[in-house]
């Protein structure tokens, strides 16, 4: 028989629910993620946090991938970063070309000087990209009113073009009918454009007026980690 405590017990897992099979206790990855969450690059965060920063590298770069999962999960969240760069879960031409200019801005640059200056791997950067754009969202104060408002006038002519956009849905594929009415469907097309165009216009004026937010760390911070109560890191 074998006599007890011969074998040494192994040590438990700490306990983390934001990290499946965490190294990390949650007491220290929620200071790795406060860190991350105010704009610390990993040497700040290491020496803020006491831990190390192979390990805070590691972490902000997991981190980082779950901001997009967040943004794409059709929660508000990030501001209205979520809103303005997903629509159902796939990114808005709007969303691209927002990211495009992110991607050329020297704030971008000096983000990435502080992160990672050797960055070269393109996945890797659209992760910054991604980061540093919910990162400006998170930091403006829009009014929702004012960003999804409408004029009366915009809106009837919206539930016209709904409306006949069923219209042509239910008639897709009919023997002859995009050419009978290819003058309707191309006005159509036209009128869409133009309504999404002043949509657009009006958002980007809401954004531009908006005032900037005092507690934007807390903000990014309080949106991740209720994600990652849900959809914790693997």
């Amino acid at each position: 028989m074998k006599k007890a405590g011969k074998y040494p017990r192994r040590k438990p897992r700490p306990v983390n629910r934001y990290m499946r099979h965490a190294k990390l206790s949650e007491y220290k990855f929620l200071k790795i993620m406060r860190a991350f969450a105010i704009g610390l690059g990993p040497k700040e965060a290491a020496t803020e946090t006491g831990i190390s920063e192979k390990t805070i590298r590691a972490t902000f770069s997991d981190l980082r991938s779950k901001v997009k999962d967040a943004a794409q999960s059709g929660k508000p969240v990030f501001g209205l970063g979520s809103q303005y760069l997903f629509e159902h879960g796939t990114l808005t031409e709007k969303g691209k070309v927002f990211l495009d200019s992110v991607t050329k801005s020297r704030v971008f640059e000096s983000y990435k000087e502080k992160h990672a200056p050797r960055l070269k791997d393109p996945h890797e950067q659209e992760a910054f990209v991604f980061d540093l754009g919910m990162r400006v969202f998170t930091g403006l104060m829009v009014a929702e009113e004012e960003f999804y408002e409408v004029s009366p006038e915009l809106k009837r002519s919206l539930e016209l073009l709904d409306t006949m956009q069923i219209w042509i849905d239910l008639n897709d594929g009919v023997d002859g009918f995009e050419e009978e009415h290819h003058e309707t469907l191309a006005r159509h097309r036209s009128l869409r454009r133009m309504a999404d165009l002043v949509i657009e216009q009006r958002q980007i004026i809401a954004l531009r007026n908006s005032g900037k937010h005092r507690y934007a760390g807390d903000r990014f911070y309080q949106d991740l980690r209720k994600f990652l109560l849900k959809h914790p890191i693997d």
